[in-house]
């Protein structure tokens, strides 16, 4: 591929992350903010995080309460969304093919320990087996942001990720910080119950 060619393919692919469906607009946040925003959130952000990206590769036919529905459940659609943005990658940069076997390991695996979470839900496990799997989940989202800002910074000139909050950013931080202090005082009340039921403090 001779350099006209190749500038020929970057000018085509700056209206990669426009609303074209055949060119989908990815959530371009930076990693820090998804991580910031995912703990804060216990999670939540992560739903989140799916409805944007699900949304940028819609289909027409497709309500915003079926994209909804698929970022509750998206341990069933990670695989399909993660090789989808590195479809867009390899589009634009053939050479970066490796990123879609990536993006389909994460899918399994971010899938897989999805499920598995559930599992081990009903079940008495150690606590920190749930918090260690949920750090893997999310490095993988990392790992799948940072592809696509990769891609962003190399389409778009002079590009910057999104800075400004929504009002459903917004929102969840409220309810992250209410689930939040509902489960610290639910941990002080347990403790507290367990102390005075201590046949020593009798």
């Amino acid at each position: 591929m001779n350099n006209h060619q190749k500038t020929n393919m970057q000018h085509n692919a700056s209206t990669l992350y426009t609303t074209d469906n055949s060119h989908p607009k990815y959530f371009d946040i930076s990693i820090l903010r998804l991580i910031v925003m995912d703990i804060t959130t216990l999670g939540l952000y992560t739903m989140y995080w799916f409805y944007r990206n699900l949304k940028a590769i819609k289909r027409p036919c497709q309500s915003n309460i079926v994209l909804f529905l698929k970022a509750v459940f998206n341990m069933f659609f990670a695989y399909p969304l993660f090789t989808s943005m590195a479809n867009s990658i390899i589009h634009t940069y053939p050479e970066k093919k490796h990123c879609l076997k990536q993006a389909q390991v994460c899918g399994w695996i971010y899938g897989l320990s999805s499920i598995a979470s559930f599992g081990l839900g009903v079940v008495q496990v150690p606590y920190f087996v749930n918090v260690g799997m949920y750090v893997g989940r999310l490095l993988i989202l990392c790992l799948i942001q940072r592809n696509v800002l990769w891609h962003h910074a190399k389409v778009t000139p002079n590009y910057k990720p999104i800075q400004n909050f929504t009002m459903a950013e917004v929102l969840l931080i409220v309810v992250g910080m209410l689930l939040f202090m509902l489960v610290f005082f639910s941990l002080l009340y347990t403790a507290g119950m367990a102390t005075a039921n201590n046949p020593a403090n009798a």
